[in-house]
């Protein structure tokens, strides 16, 4: 592909916090000289553990609230944490929504979800306790596992899947016979052109018909448009669509606040193009980003992914990147 250096979208930055913890080299303080007493001496290691513990419990406070949904945006705005590939946890008024995140096996060159955050995808503990709504894009594997998606709804009661009907289908095939997950499993496919609007425990999802490529109609793909705790969150899945597909959606009229657009938008000039006619986002976050130590013909037109990165940054600057997992963003909508 061929890159075709631009302006970058007339855009307002938003604030971003990464999951990462500052922390602050230990020093070493001359509390006293030496023929300081025993008792001097502990009263200055009390008087500075005093002080420590002061500084230490509101930057637990901080990260404690970071890594957990149950107090992750109560001070107004969104979370978006980064999961793998296109899959992403957005957290808002204490509510949670997986996308694309459900996922195992993954597929070669791009990342797949670390086990440990798999188990806790599955199990809905710690972060993902308050997620209220599951979406998948399409069901290919590095996107979607019906076995993943199934233990999740089994183990949270209060979320709901909204994919594909192909996807649906397939969850449905893996779940106990009788079972009143079937209820919580939803397929929607609208016409190419239309939308769907459905809300989900005061989240409020726009669906829309966004082809995967026109060699490959068979596979459906969905992109979702999400309003959560007044903040615009716009994913588009696996789409090849151009400008005529997205035109009638009227994407550009919507004041999207954040766009999770896989890497390829970003770099094609047909695809910029409906980036910033069609899109129109404040903030850019790339997904779908091949993993390092991929060959090198994942990269192209770039070679590697700092190449990659590069690139994207030369022709919308400010574009967020992440690559490592659970590293999360903040959003706030206008007028917070």
């Amino acid at each position: 592909m061929e890159t075709e250096p631009g302006s970058s979208l007339p855009s307002t930055q938003f604030p971003v916090r990464s999951t990462a913890i500052v922390y602050h080299p230990r020093r070493q303080v001359d509390v006293a000289p030496r023929e300081t007493s025993i008792y001097m001496r502990q009263l200055i290691v009390v008087t500075l553990l005093l002080s420590l513990v002061a500084q230490v419990q509101p930057l637990a406070a901080q990260v404690e609230s970071a890594l957990d949904p149950a107090t992750a945006g109560d001070a107004g705005g969104v979370e978006i944490t980064y999961i793998a590939n296109e899959g992403f946890l957005l957290v808002g008024e204490d509510r949670g929504v997986l996308v694309d995140a459900l996922f195992d096996v993954g597929v070669r060159g791009y990342p797949r979800v670390p086990e440990e955050i798999r188990r806790g995808l599955e199990g809905s503990s710690g972060r993902f306790r308050n997620v209220r709504l599951i979406l998948a894009s399409h069901y290919h594997a590095d996107h979607f596992a019906a076995g993943p998606v199934a233990r999740a709804l089994e183990n949270n009661t209060a979320a709901i899947l909204i994919s594909t009907e192909q996807a649906a289908d397939r969850v449905r095939q893996v779940i106990p016979e009788m079972s009143t997950m079937a209820a919580r499993v939803i397929g929607l496919f609208p016409p190419q052109g239309k939308s769907q609007t459905v809300t989900v425990a005061g989240i409020r999802v726009e669906v829309f018909n966004l082809h995967h490529g026109r060699d490959r109609p068979e596979i459906h793909n969905l992109g979702f448009l999400l309003e959560i705790a007044g903040v615009k969150i716009l994913h588009i899945g696996d789409t090849e669509a151009a400008a005529e597909v997205f035109a009638p959606y009227g994407l550009a009229g919507e004041t999207i606040d954040v766009a999770l657009l896989p890497y390829w938008y970003l770099l094609h000039p047909k695809w910029q193009g409906v980036v910033r006619d069609h899109i129109r986002p404040k903030q850019i976050v790339a997904m779908h980003l091949p993993v390092a130590e991929a060959a090198g013909s994942y990269f192209e037109p770039a070679g590697n992914l700092p190449g990659l990165l590069a690139a994207i940054d030369a022709a919308f600057p400010g574009t967020l990147a992440p690559t490592r997992p659970l590293e999360t963003m903040s959003f706030r909508g206008e007028g917070e």
